[in-house]
């Protein structure tokens, strides 16, 4: 996220947020599938500590596919992990859409007509947004605002080529929902002329002025928890 506004708490109990999503091109995770007839589905990854039950989102948006679709085949899926585990970084959100992508063309999911062809798009977004609200960027990456809960995609110009984007390592893991629990509303939605700043300076191309309006709300909580991230940043 170059910017991430929580702008209030709905009665829904989502987040309304307003933020400035980016896809770096350095940082993927990759998944193997392979077909399975007895119907079961097998998660595997070389990190250990990424779960293997349904709170694998993976796993997750195969049994949505499996069960929407009426497939009888399964799956073997083994995760490669790159991308840091709860780092706020999509990383489970984009194998998500990875994984529905993937497995409507593994299974030839059929359309409501009968013919057999890769899975409608509309479809998978739905099954998406039942996994994360953040799921709806991952169809076409890129640079984008999202809006509402994240879900309302509007596309960007990409960030400039001169702007460099580093992963660094802090072995802090916080979950989204953690991350919320967190957070005080109160000190939340102050930057949003940040976000038009930013999002003028993609539009212009201007690799400084999107740096200088770079900003996340979450910081104002977890920076508070975790005050070693606070001096990484510096």
């Amino acid at each position: 996220n170059l910017a991430l506004d929580i702008l209030r708490k709905t009665q829904s109990g989502y987040h309304e947020i307003q933020t400035v999503f980016h896809q770096p091109q350095n940082l993927a995770d990759e998944i193997v599938l392979e077909n399975r007839v007895d119907g079961g589905i097998e998660i595997d990854s070389d990190c250990a500590a990424l779960p293997k039950d349904e709170t694998n989102t993976v796993l997750k948006a195969a049994l949505l596919l499996k069960k929407a679709a009426g497939v009888s085949s399964g799956a073997k899926i083994f995760i490669k992990k790159r991308i840091p585990l709860m780092s706020g970084l999509g990383g489970g959100s984009s194998n998500a859409v990875a994984a529905l992508k993937a497995l409507a063309q593994l299974w030839k999911v059929k359309c409501s007509n009968g013919r057999k062809k890769h899975a409608p798009n509309c479809l998978l977004r739905r099954l998406a947004n039942q996994i994360g609200m953040d799921c709806a960027f991952f169809f076409d990456g890129g640079t984008a605002l999202g809006t509402h809960f994240g879900e309302k995609i509007t596309p960007l110009p990409p960030a400039p080529a001169d702007l460099k984007f580093e992963i660094i390592e802090t072995g802090v893991k916080i979950s989204s929902s953690e991350a919320y629990c967190k957070i005080d509303l109160n000190l939340c939605g102050k930057n949003t002329q940040k976000t038009q700043k930013l999002i003028k300076a993609l539009h212009g191309k201007d690799a400084r002025r999107v740096f200088e309006n770079i900003h996340n709300d979450f910081e104002t909580a977890v920076f508070k928890a975790h005050p070693k991230l606070n001096e990484i940043k510096k």
